[in-house]
């Protein structure tokens, strides 16, 4: 068992064994054997309960399916993952859209890195091109406990970023393949301005979208 695993089982997950002590006694019943119940009136009363977290569980944890914990607007339940983006950052979700169409699979792309169950990581989550550090505490639970890499990774980040003098931080790009670099919402938020608009001098840009601009590193191939 991995180690956050424990964390990530949900309520109907902890019933299971209950579920197998009661199939087990449906198998005992039809074989003959005496219960002192009827073990399909068990089952039944340890199923019925579990189907209301399902149902009011997403309720709650969706805030009603509302834009926002308190908002106005309704929605519909959705099984698409990027349609909160599309709802909240439709800047950012049109460029994600741009990525996605038109930069090759294995294109590697700098983004912000920052907290775990945030909206960091969301260019290579929702592009699946790689990038240097997305969760740096998630990528410590499975390749760096000592968490090394992922501080000097996360220093990396920051250095290109904030660099006013770009071709200062063109060996980095290089070590870590950068093809791309992005800048959005996130990078705004966490690095200096003066080392974003450094970008503009230096760096062919390749999209530009409200509040999002995708920089090509020098010497790389242009988009197809």
């Amino acid at each position: 068992m991995t180690r956050n695993k424990p964390i990530a089982l949900g309520p109907d997950e902890w019933l299971l064994p209950v579920y197998d002590e009661a199939l087990w006694s449906t198998k005992i019943a039809s074989k003959g054997a005496r219960t002192p119940t009827n073990p399909y009136a068990v089952l039944a009363l340890l199923v019925a309960p579990s189907l209301i977290y399902p149902v009011l569980g997403a309720w709650h944890r969706c805030h009603g399916f509302r834009w926002g914990a308190r908002g106005p607007v309704p929605y519909l339940p959705t099984l698409d993952g990027a349609a909160y983006i599309r709802r909240q950052h439709p800047a950012e979700y049109r460029a994600l859209g741009w990525v996605r169409g038109w930069l090759p699979p294995s294109a590697v792309v700098l983004e912000a890195t920052g907290e775990p169950y945030s909206f960091h990581g969301r260019v290579s989550t929702f592009t699946g091109r790689p990038t240097v550090l997305g969760w740096g505490n998630q990528e410590s639970l499975w390749r760096d406990w000592s968490w090394k890499t992922i501080t000097e990774r996360t220093e990396a980040i920051a250095r290109i970023y904030n660099a006013t003098r770009k071709r200062d931080i063109m060996p980095l790009l290089r070590a870590y393949g950068v093809e791309y670099v992005y800048v959005g919402t996130l990078e705004r938020k966490r690095y200096s301005a003066e080392g974003l608009d450094a970008f503009a001098g230096s760096f062919p840009l390749v999209y530009r979208g409200r509040g999002v601009l995708i920089y090509r590193v020098p010497g790389e191939a242009p988009p197809a």
